[in-house]
């Protein structure tokens, strides 16, 4: 009798040791959904990427718009004892070294160009906001067109030495 309980406990024992291949499958098959939905929040139109590319816009936007703010503050500070111009006075801020360029927009305001490449409207009310058109001035231009649906763009640089004609 002892020696039948023990080999039954053998026999036992033996089928119960390793997994099986149904588990096998179901472990791999949970693996791969988990990998797909991880994939799809990283590398999706609204994932993790794009969301950490847009903050990082949004903050290099913010951190210009604060240095022009400041700039405007000095203007208005000069405009009290001084009757220089929104262009006069950024023209002249082209030598603290943040701004590369400077053109007037109109009879109130000036389009600086940062030396980022960031490109913003300086009204003499003190508004700013990004430049999203074409501004040309002599010198290297690049101008940068986004295509809609694809996350790169086109870019062309080019040296004006002379313009002619309307745009």
């Amino acid at each position: 009798m002892k020696k039948q309980f023990l080999k039954q406990t053998k026999h036992v024992a033996k089928k119960n040791t390793g997994i099986t291949l149904i588990a096998l499958v179901v472990t791999i098959v949970v693996l791969l959904i988990l990998a797909s939905v991880t994939i799809q929040m990283v590398f999706s139109d609204n994932g993790i990427i794009k969301r950490a590319q847009g903050a990082a816009d949004a903050q290099k936007e913010a951190q210009d718009k604060d240095s022009l703010t400041t700039m405007m503050a000095g203007y208005e500070v000069e405009k009290l004892t001084s009757s220089k111009s929104l262009l006069d006075y950024f023209t002249e801020q082209k030598t603290q070294g943040e701004i590369s360029n400077v053109t007037a927009d109109g009879e109130t305001g000036v389009i600086v160009t940062l030396n980022n490449g960031a490109q913003y409207k300086v009204n003499e009310d003190g508004t700013i906001t990004p430049n999203k058109g074409i501004s040309l001035s002599l010198g290297t231009v690049t101008l940068e067109i986004p295509e809609e649906g694809t996350p790169g763009s086109s870019k062309l640089t080019a040296s004006l030495n002379q313009i002619e004609g309307n745009i």
